[in-house]
């Protein structure tokens, strides 16, 4: 499969005979064989591992596993993951909830990686069924997703930081049940201290946060000292950004419906063809600008 990548189609029939070798496990070497091939599989054919139960023959004996070894196990189960659609599918994945959570706890990077992924395409996929996000966030998910993005130094690449903020976006854009849950985990106070590094007006030290620490409220875990009234946000991408603002977005009440204040769409108007931006977008005018 190495020398002939094409070949993965051929070996998918095989894919019972590779599971059983995890099952099995009368040899790490063979183990370890079988998970490069079934990394290769998944790439392409995930589905046909995700119904043999390969997600559970993956992680039954991963601790035995070198690092290495880990990653493809949880590689697969990424790959697998992207094809559990519906409530009857997510069968394969339910027992496997909590040891997955409690890895995100892991000072690997790379599994946090391929944990964060396996929980994005969990969480997008089920984004309409608040039953199952509720699930998902049972085993402590909101908690631990809260401390990892607070936690210096910090070994989250701009990626896995931008899909954790994304999910707790759809937790609470999706299920009401889990944004009052985030608001009462002070949601806020981490959402201040990741754009400008203060609560309150005090500034947060260069300090190591772990995940002990973190656990607790901001205001106890960080060293603060006054300072001036004016307020720098922390150097971020503008997706990082993006993903911020639209989480505060889905957090602050909704607007009333009825107030005219709020109703301003209907008093813009497009700007001209001569006016469009470099960059091709449009400008907005008061309808009532000369």
């Amino acid at each position: 499969m190495e020398a002939l990548p094409r070949s993965a189609i051929q070996v998918v029939e095989a894919t019972p005979i590779l599971l059983n070798k995890l099952r099995s496990i009368t040899s790490i070497d063979i183990a370890e064989q079988a998970l490069t091939a079934l990394d290769m599989i998944s790439k392409r054919n995930a589905k046909q591992i995700l119904v043999c139960d390969g997600i559970d023959a993956c992680l039954e004996y991963i601790d035995f596993f070198s690092i290495t070894s880990q990653h493809k196990a949880l590689s697969i189960v990424a790959n697998c993951c992207i094809h559990i659609v519906t409530p009857n599918d997510f069968k394969y994945i339910r027992q496997q909830l909590e040891n997955l959570s409690n890895r995100l706890r892991s000072d690997d990077k790379k599994t946090i990686e391929h944990i964060c992924s396996i929980f994005t395409h969990l969480v997008e996929n089920f984004y309409s069924d608040s039953a199952i996000l509720c699930e998902l966030a049972a085993q402590e998910l909101l908690k631990t997703m809260q401390t990892m993005i607070i936690v210096q130094p910090s070994i989250l690449n701009s990626v896995t930081f931008v899909s954790i903020i994304h999910m707790l976006y759809i937790f609470s854009a999706c299920c009401p049940i889990l944004a009052v849950k985030l608001l009462k985990a002070n949601i806020a106070e981490t959402l201040i201290c990741l754009l400008t590094g203060s609560v309150d007006g005090k500034i947060v030290t260069k300090k190591s946060i772990t995940y002990k620490s973190a656990a607790l409220s901001i205001n106890e875990t960080a060293k603060l000292q006054p300072i001036n009234n004016n307020i720098d946000i922390v150097a971020r991408t503008p997706q990082e950004l993006y993903e911020i603002v639209s989480l505060i977005g889905e957090m602050l009440p909704k607007l009333p419906s009825d107030e005219p204040l709020f109703q301003v769409d209907q008093l813009f108007r497009a700007g001209r063809a001569y006016e469009r931006g470099l960059n091709g977008s449009v400008l907005w005018h008061w309808q009532d600008d000369e």
